[in-house]
């Protein structure tokens, strides 16, 4: 999904625990086949802050239908709503997706100031991998970068809010068999441009109190973040998984912001999915890396 646990990831970890699937002896690379479709009830929690920086967090609790698609150029699996449209036994080009949520005006380092708009990022995205990507465990390499959109729901449009992305380093671990765990890591730097920045923290003239100082961040740096996952089978259509998340703002082109109250957010994730149908028809499996 993307660099960071957001909104996004908040509303599809359950999805990417998918239902378990059949392996099989035959196929490409390690054998390794899936459904071509999978259909289940996802629900997931996940514990947030408002903003990176922000030291007030929300709750998201997201009953959601999940579905599964494994096709030759577009994928929606356990790595998110991807578009293979160049690939190797090692790489492969990818759609990295991601956004973060509305925040009210209830928030106490913005209070007099306008609400946030939910924000959606979509851009390109390339995967590279320290082995083949059929294998079982992987390192890879994942630069993105994204578009972001503020999304008006009083007056619904959208407006462009700048250039996000990054760079993430991660390993993982899949399962082998009809029942197993899945796990791994990854760690990233978060960078984005001017705009971007400032649409979440800067402080214009009007804006600024006396414990609130005008501010204009620059763009740039936008922190570290590590997160970690694992997900297991409990049945053959049921299964659960926990995530945890660590952000580091320490050093970002924002860290000055009046509006960063936390150099440092904790940021936690659990879903569980119940697959109700699959198809008959299986399909290579080459890469699913996961969060």
């Amino acid at each position: 999904m993307a660099l960071f646990l957001s909104w996004g990831e908040a509303a599809a970890f359950a999805q990417q625990q998918g239902g378990p699937a059949p392996a099989a002896d035959s196929g490409a690379g390690n054998g390794r086949r899936e459904p071509l479709w999978e259909l289940g009830i996802g629900a997931g929690a996940a514990r947030i802050p408002q903003y990176r920086g922000s030291d007030e967090y929300d709750t998201y609790v997201l009953p959601v239908p999940y579905f599964v698609y494994r096709g030759d150029v577009i994928k929606a699996d356990r790595g998110g709503v991807r578009g293979i449209f160049l690939e190797g036994a090692r790489w492969a080009t990818d759609i990295s997706l991601s956004g973060n949520p509305p925040v009210d005006r209830d928030n106490e380092a913005r209070q007099g100031m306008a609400k946030l708009d939910p924000v959606v990022e979509l851009g390109p995205a390339l995967r590279g991998y320290l082995r083949p990507r059929t294998a079982d465990w992987n390192v890879y390499v994942r630069p993105a970068i994204r578009a972001a959109s503020a999304v008006d729901l009083g007056d619904p449009g959208l407006s462009y809010a700048g250039l996000h992305g990054g760079v993430t380093v991660g390993w993982y671990k899949r399962k082998r068999g009809k029942i197993g765990w899945r796990y791994g890591s990854n760690m990233g730097i978060d960078l984005a441009d001017k705009r971007y920045h400032r649409y979440f923290y800067r402080v214009t003239g009007k804006d600024a109190q006396p414990d609130r100082p005008a501010y204009d961040p620059d763009s740039g740096y936008g922190g570290l973040n590590v997160s970690a996952f694992v997900s297991r089978d409990l049945t053959e259509r049921l299964s659960l998984g926990v995530y945890g998340r660590w952000d580091h703002l320490d050093g970002a082109a924002f860290e000055n912001s009046p509006l960063v109250r936390e150099n440092d957010n904790f940021i936690a994730g659990v879903g569980l999915a119940w697959k109700w149908r699959e198809s008959r028809r299986t399909v290579p499996v080459q890469d699913e890396t996961e969060l």
